[in-house]
């Protein structure tokens, strides 16, 4: 599992100091809000385990976040396989952070990183040709550039 740093941001692989704040954050109705029941600790603390090991097996998934300047856990973002359920196949972004993180650029930060990596480990090795970026799409076309620098 690469750890992945940005200005402000380590994203790394779980640890047991994680535990107690990602199950806090599972408790918090908040930050649950549009993701369904909260969980229990032990709920909370089995998906950390099914995380790592999703990880492990396809080489990518969710990063812990902690906060470069504080050692502090904030959440996780990453990628995942998009869910059987959902009319469509694919790997999606995503983050959660705990509400004491929200509004300070943490999300925006980690996500620009996940995606980068992702494209550089997944995209541009096995399908260098599989994103199309319109030249006509102002601020879009230039993130596509950014992602698909050589």
């Amino acid at each position: 599992m690469a750890e992945l740093r940005t200005d402000r941001l380590t994203l790394r692989r779980w640890q047991d100091s994680d535990l107690e704040p990602w199950a806090a954050m599972n408790a918090d109705a908040e930050v649950r809000e549009h993701l369904g029941d909260l969980l229990t600790r032990e709920q909370s603390d089995a998906s950390v385990a099914q995380f790592q090991a999703e990880f492990d097996q396809r080489g990518y998934g969710w990063w812990a976040v902690e906060v470069r300047a504080t050692g502090e856990f904030i959440g996780f973002a990453g990628l995942d396989q998009v869910d059987d359920d959902m009319p469509f196949t694919g790997v999606e972004i995503g983050w959660r952070l705990a509400r004491s993180a929200w509004g300070q650029g943490y999300a925006t930060e980690a996500a620009r990183t996940v995606l980068a990596h992702g494209f550089d480990t997944l995209v541009r090795p096995h399908h260098p040709a599989s994103v199309i970026c319109p030249p006509a799409a102002g601020h879009l076309s230039a993130f596509c550039r950014f992602l698909l620098r050589p």
